[in-house]
C-alpha cells in the first residue's frame, strides 16, 4: 500500500486534470448600432466567423464539492490552498466531487470521488491524491 498522507491512511484515488481543454465561442446576437469585431491572441483580427471558434483554456486550480457540483457547495480547503479533510470513512452522507477549473471559461471537468476518501491534496500541476482511512 502507498502511504503518503499519514499513519493509517492509504491512497484511494489519484488523478491528473488535463493540462488544457478546448471550448467554443460564438456571438449569439448583436445589438443595434454595434458591429462585431474579433481579435484573437495570435494577431488575427476582423469580422468574427459565423461558425463557433475553438478556444484553448489552460488548467487553473482544483475545487472540491460537497454533493453534486450543480448545488454549488464547493468546500474551502483546510489550509486555504490545497488540502481538504472529510469526516471519517463511511460517515459522509453526501458524495464528494473533484472539479478541474480552467482559465477563461466557465467549463469544469468533474468526477465523483470514492466514498472512502477522507483527505485530498492538490498539486499545482493539476494532480490530486486522496487518502482513505483515518483523516
Amino acid at each position: 500500500m502507498l502511504n503518503f498522507a499519514g499513519i493509517g491512511a492509504c491512497a484511494a484515488f489519484e488523478a491528473s486534470c488535463p493540462r488544457s481543454i478546448t471550448t467554443v465561442q460564438q456571438l449569439a446576437q448583436t445589438d443595434d448600432g454595434w458591429e462585431p469585431f474579433a481579435r484573437d491572441p495570435y494577431g488575427s483580427a476582423g469580422t468574427p466567423p459565423k461558425e463557433a471558434v475553438p478556444l484553448r483554456a489552460d488548467f487553473s486550480h482544483i475545487e472540491i464539492y460537497d454533493g453534486p457540483p450543480k448545488e454549488l457547495a464547493d468546500l474551502v480547503p483546510d489550509n486555504e490552498r490545497d488540502t481538504w479533510t472529510f469526516d471519517g470513512a463511511g460517515a459522509k452522507s453526501r458524495p464528494i466531487f473533484l472539479a478541474c477549473v480552467y482559465d477563461g471559461t466557465y467549463v469544469r471537468l468533474v468526477r465523483r470521488l470514492p466514498d472512502a476518501v477522507t483527505r485530498c491534496v492538490a498539486g499545482k500541476n493539476g494532480t490530486v491524491r486522496c487518502d482513505e482511512g483515518r483523516p
